[in-house]
Parts: C-alpha cells; sequence; structure tokens
C-alpha cells in the first residue's frame, strides 16, 4: 500500500492537529508536505537537492500553503537543528536503511515532554 491513499490515511492516524510543525525528511515533489499545510499546519521540508527543494516550495505555492512550508537544504543523515517546536517527523520508506540515524538526530527537535 501506498501513494496519495496511504499518506492520506497516514495523517488522519497521526492525528495531525491545526498549528502544529511538522519535519518532512527527503521531502520530494512536496506533495505530502502540501497535504500536511492544508491541515493548517506548518511544515518545515528537508531534503539534500536544491532542485527538488525549489519544486516542493513552488508547488506549495501554487496549492496555497507556500506560507506554511518552510524548505531547508541539508542532508537527512545530518538534519539542522530546528528552532521551533516539531510534533512529527516524516519520511519516506526508501530512507529506512538510515532512519535509526535520522529519528535519533531529529529527536532533538522534540522538546522535553513531547517525545
Amino acid at each position: 500500500m501506498g501513494g496519495i491513499y496511504a499518506t492520506q490515511r497516514l495523517i488522519k492516524l497521526c492525528n495531525v492537529a491545526s498549528g502544529e510543525c511538522l519535519l518532512d525528511i527527503g521531502c520530494g515533489t512536496g506533495y505530502t508536505a502540501c497535504l500536511l499545510a492544508k491541515n493548517s499546519v506548518d511544515v518545515v521540508v528537508v531534503d539534500i537537492t536544491s532542485k527538488v527543494l525549489e519544486g516542493a516550495k513552488e508547488r506549495a505555492t501554487e496549492e496555497g500553503v507556500g506560507d506554511k512550508v518552510t524548505t531547508i537544504r541539508a542532508d537527512a543523515r545530518n538534519p539542522p537543528f530546528l528552532s521551533q517546536k516539531v510534533h512529527l517527523v516524516f519520511f519516506k520508506q526508501s530512507h529506512a536503511k538510515m532512519y535509526q540515524k535520522v529519528l535519533t538526530r531529529a529527536f532533538v527537535a522534540f522538546p522535553e515532554g513531547d517525545q
């Protein structure tokens, strides 16, 4: 199972709430980020490729959620420190090999009590 349906179902299952901040590591086309942003959440997208980030930001702008999507160019294996509170971390199955390292480093973005 995958694709649009799986993404929509995952968002629903995670109880994404308005006003939360989510981290999307390896954002690709920005589809997931836009779906999340349409739920009135702020989304920080991280990808190593500038061109991918430009496309994701363009998509967010075209879909009317450009103000809710922030892009950061970084290697997913070494995510940047985030200054805002992060409620949920999304990453694609293709990043499964490095998931432990990604989550361990992204974990520092969670404030105490929200881990």
